[in-house]
């Protein structure tokens, strides 16, 4: 992103570094060493911040997909589901074997992914009363991974050893690859919700053929909108109310209003993000049209800058 920014902006001076979560991001936000961040808002922000959202992403969970084997592979098993309940067992007690759950006789397996924003909706949303830092009874059952290396892990674990591993990542990252299958999710209140579709708008299966058909399945994106599917949230774009501040994230926002609806991240329709946490460290002559042509950016922080005029 820094040598596209360099070459589109010669005169634009940034320095890119990472921040370690959402939390982290807001609070470099609120203290004003940036000027604004693009997150995952699954909490209530605080009152001195402001949010406009610019698309909508969710967790999902993921098992072995194999299409060869759908029929008695563990997709079919679990028709396809599971609930926010038996989640929160897998990972939080002693289910050694897929048939405690109504599943195919296979040991159980559980991942991870190395990404700070799916583990804060993971533990918001699915977790809830428990810490990650306490999860299940099986230590070494649960490793941390990359996510794509995760995803490979997960299929290869089944293939090789006859595993039924589970692990969770962003639902943009898991649609349009065949590997795992993602899971419709069912809470107490409603019915099971699966937020990939086909492009006739119906449900995927675990008789879909996902490899075969890439291309012809997609988020749904009133599914996220609307909070049908309970693992979904909103990206905005977060910057103070602080009049005495310069109003950089204010006016990269309106720049989304204008120009933007609110999208899915792989829509169509809309440059897709990359959700990591990076922003810019410094800059003279912040320009959001550049900054939003790079994608993936997540905050700009501004150290002593010229605004605009």
């Amino acid at each position: 992103m820094e040598q596209k920014l360099k070459e589109a902006q010669p005169n634009l001076q940034v320095q890119f570094t990472s921040s370690d979560s959402p939390t982290q991001a807001i609070a470099q936000v609120q203290s004003g060493h940036a000027a604004f961040a693009i997150v995952p808002l699954i909490e209530p922000l605080p009152d001195d911040l402001e949010a406009t959202t610019i698309a909508y992403d969710g967790l999902t969970f993921v098992i072995p997909f194999s299409y060869s084997k759908r029929e008695k592979g563990l997709p079919a098993q679990l028709h396809g589901r599971l609930t926010l309940q038996q989640l929160q067992q897998l990972y939080t007690s002693n289910v050694e074997n897929w048939r405690d759950l109504g599943g195919a006789a296979l040991p159980v397996n559980l991942y991870l992914p190395k990404n700070q924003e799916a583990i804060a909706v993971f533990q918001q949303r699915v977790l809830q009363k428990y810490p990650v830092d306490r999860m299940g009874n099986r230590p070494d059952s649960i490793s941390v991974l990359p996510e794509f290396e995760l995803l490979r892990t997960i299929i290869q674990d089944f293939e090789s050893r006859q595993v039924g591993s589970i692990g969770f990542s962003s639902l943009s990252k898991v649609v349009g690859q065949c590997s795992v299958y993602p899971l419709a999710i069912q809470t107490q209140a409603q019915e099971p919700v699966q937020p990939v579709v086909l492009n006739n708008g119906k449900p995927i299966e675990p008789s879909t053929d996902l490899c075969d058909k890439k291309g012809s399945y997609r988020l749904s994106s009133e599914l996220l909108k609307n909070g049908r599917y309970s693992l979904a949230y909103p990206i905005a774009i977060v910057y103070s109310r602080n009049n005495d501040r310069p109003p950089i994230g204010e006016k990269f926002a309106e720049l989304f209003k204008t120009r933007r609806r609110p999208e899915t991240p792989q829509s169509n329709r809309t440059r897709s993000f990359k959700l990591e946490f990076v922003y810019c460290l410094k800059t003279k002559h912040p320009d959001p049209r550049i900054l939003q042509e790079s994608g993936g950016l997540k905050s700009l922080r501004s150290l002593p800058f010229k605004p605009n005029q």
